[in-house]
């Protein structure tokens, strides 16, 4: 039973990041979904960076790793790399998920002070909630 828990939970985790990965791989060849709402903006609207392709498909990347060290961490994918560095790599993972949730004591996360602008409300709603969620459900697969 057991097993099966952190499985369900390995998947889902993997699930996620994986359709952030695609979410990425999308904006980066040029698909608007989300519009402006995506990046964290200044008081007046205007955003503070604008990714391009490349960064885009980088970011893709970044987010296939989670997914890959879930898996490697209940065993579904057998690297032959010792138990433990998944297991670090999960606290790593459910540790940078934690910051980005308390965020930048600005623009992004449970301490930002700038809240009237798209980003910032889709932020309070869906983006440091997501990510409080996620870094839990890491640490809940590593302490069972």
């Amino acid at each position: 039973m057991l097993h099966t828990i952190q499985l369900i939970i390995a998947l889902t985790l993997s699930a996620v990041f994986i359709a952030l990965a695609v979410l990425h791989v999308a904006w980066a060849l040029g698909f608007k979904w989300g519009g402006n709402s995506l990046l964290p903006q200044k008081p007046d609207g205007t955003l503070l960076f604008n990714p391009g392709t490349v960064a885009c498909f980088i970011v893709a990347l970044v987010f296939v790793l989670p997914a890959l060290i879930y898996l490697m961490r209940v065993g579904i994918l057998a690297t032959g790399i010792p138990d433990w560095v998944p297991s670090v790599g999960v606290w790593g993972i459910a540790l940078v998920l934690l910051v980005r949730a308390i965020g930048d004591f600005r623009y992004a996360g449970l301490t930002k002070k700038i809240k009237n602008t798209s980003f910032a409300r889709r932020d309070t709603r869906l983006y440091t909630p997501l990510c409080l969620v996620l870094a839990a459900l890491s640490i809940v697969l590593q302490l069972l």
